[in-house]
């Protein structure tokens, strides 16, 4: 099957599929997806089936040409609030490259989430990738690490979210946080990581490598392991500004250990403490007696907010992690709960 004419194109046919969606949907989508993407995250069939959160919403635009999917486009957005979005995987079968094929498909699923009140897509692409210029035609700007962001608003307007003064509340981390989480994570922060454990470190610091995938495994992690974890929720479900999580130690003889980590913007270093205490206090009835943080030694602001709860520095192995070319400190630190 080749496209040679112009009546060859206009038998080109688009379509669109939301979660959740049918089984042979999400499997033809799939087997098309990983039959021809270079690299990526693998989540996105049960995400299209609804099996993350009936508040999470994938959607994918597919071209087919003579009832095959030669390209896919997907989105990921909370459905109680589509502020933020994760867009991926975008993919062209090889025959149907440079035919523009690509850009149009991209530009329906932009569409899509401009009609839907998105106001930030992000989306996880290596900037050696030849798709990089034709996602920086369509708006998206270089963010930082393999992160691309377009914003469908000014970005006063998302500076505001995350800068306001206004109520913060503290709740569950859930699955339809997905995208403001993956939003909080990419964006630049003085904190050096997110999540030690898992090797998620800040964006400005280290990419982001695995963008798209960081927060199922996080949260399946946390799940397996009866973890918690807490966001701190800036006016509205727009914003995540605050993070943190604590996971018993998988043996059932260990269980009364835990390990936290947890991550802020910038603006909102000051309620750490607060964030920190309210998601210890949930770990009281679970019968966790200890609870350890990792911290790079170079990351004098994490020192400070785990010193400020009562960590106590019990381990230092020296020059044990590298950052951006240089080997630094890691520092245990204990929390007797």
């Amino acid at each position: 099957m080749v496209i040679s004419t112009a009546n060859d194109m206009n038998q080109v046919k688009f379509y669109a599929v939301c979660s959740p969606a049918t089984t042979k949907d999400a499997q033809q989508i799939q087997s098309f997806l990983l039959d021809n993407f270079e690299y990526g995250d693998y989540n996105f069939r049960s995400a299209l089936l609804g099996k993350f959160s009936p508040a999470l919403k994938a959607i994918y635009y597919l071209e087919k040409y003579e009832n095959s999917i030669i390209a896919a486009a997907g989105a990921l957005y909370s459905r109680n609030s589509s502020f933020f979005a994760i867009v991926g995987p975008v993919c062209v079968r090889p025959a149907y490259r440079r035919l523009g094929i690509g850009k149009r498909i991209v530009e329906l699923l932009l569409r899509h989430l401009k009609a839907n009140n998105c106001c930030a897509a992000y989306l996880g692409v290596n900037p050696h990738n030849r798709a990089a210029s034709l996602y920086r035609q369509l708006g998206f700007d270089n963010y930082k690490g393999l992160v691309m962001r377009k914003l469908f608003a000014p970005q006063s307007e998302i500076d505001k979210k995350f800068y306001s003064p206004g109520l913060l509340t503290i709740r569950p981390l859930q699955w339809h946080h997905w995208p403001a989480l993956m939003a909080l994570f990419a964006c630049p922060a003085k904190l050096y990581t997110a999540d030690f454990s898992n090797n998620i470190f800040s964006s400005r610091y280290f990419p982001i490598e695995k963008f798209a995938p960081v927060f199922s495994s996080l949260m399946t992690n946390i799940q397996k392991n009866q973890g918690l974890a807490n966001v701190l929720i800036s006016n509205t479900e727009d914003v995540i500004t605050g993070y943190c999580h604590i996971t018993p130690n998988a043996p059932s003889f260990s269980k009364h250990i835990a390990v936290a980590d947890f991550y802020l913007h910038d603006n909102c270093l000051d309620k750490a403490g607060l964030l920190l205490k309210s998601t210890i206090e949930k770990t009281k009835n679970c019968g966790i007696e200890k609870i350890y943080f990792y911290c790079l030694g170079c990351d004098h602001e994490k020192q400070k907010i785990i010193e400020s709860i009562g960590g106590l520095l019990e381990a230092v192995l020296p020059r044990n992690i590298n950052v951006n070319q240089s080997y630094v400190d890691l520092l245990i630190y204990r929390l007797l709960v």
